[in-house]
């Protein structure tokens, strides 16, 4: 099929080869075609199971192709869980043996905010009252169970009738993710 003449050929590139033998007296036969396949180094595909970028505490798990072996810098395993931030890249050896490097996956992981601190505040008659406290991105509540604030920032107005509690967090808002110190 490449012109070759012999009883064998060394073959680099894909294509459809076939064999032709030819006797003596003229006679000759052509064999079934053969097809080769060369297979290029790829990227390897990774699938990720959760988000790069969490808080303290998450994690995200990384998993390499079925078909050969994974080495996740340079531990040898399909999977991993990523609990600390970082850059990992998967090394993939393929049926042929041949090595192929994934693409560098950054891993971040934020730190959860510092619980805010207040202090009571104590008036005598129903008033407008200054809620405050220190702390990042500061959002307040009427329950400590709410899902939304009813205000934000260190010094919130707010009118007060009775005794009553409110409650405020710390909140740190990262790429993908969110995180709040405690109520």
């Amino acid at each position: 099929s490449n012109g070759a003449s012999g009883s064998s050929i060394d073959v680099t590139e894909g294509g459809t080869y076939t064999v032709t033998l030819s006797d003596d007296a003229g006679c000759s036969f052509t064999s079934d075609p053969i097809t080769i396949d060369v297979l290029e180094p790829a990227t390897p595909e990774v699938t990720i199971d959760g988000q790069l970028g969490f808080c303290e505490g998450g994690s995200v798990t990384l998993t390499g192709p079925d078909g050969g072996t994974c080495f996740w810098n340079l531990l040898e395993t399909q999977s991993i869980e990523v609990g600390t931030s970082g850059t990992f890249q998967l090394t993939f050896i393929d049926a042929c043996g041949t090595e192929n490097m994934g693409d560098d996956i950054v891993v971040d992981v934020y730190p959860i905010p510092d619980a805010p601190t207040t202090e009571d505040v104590t008036i005598e008659n129903p008033a407008e009252v200054s809620l405050n406290a220190t702390g990042d991105n500061l959002l307040w509540y009427e329950n400590e169970n709410d899902a939304f604030p009813f205000g934000a920032g260190a010094d919130v107005p707010v009118y007060v009738g009775t005794t009553t509690t409110f409650w405020v967090e710390s909140e740190s808002a990262n790429p993908g993710t969110t995180a709040t110190g405690a109520k």
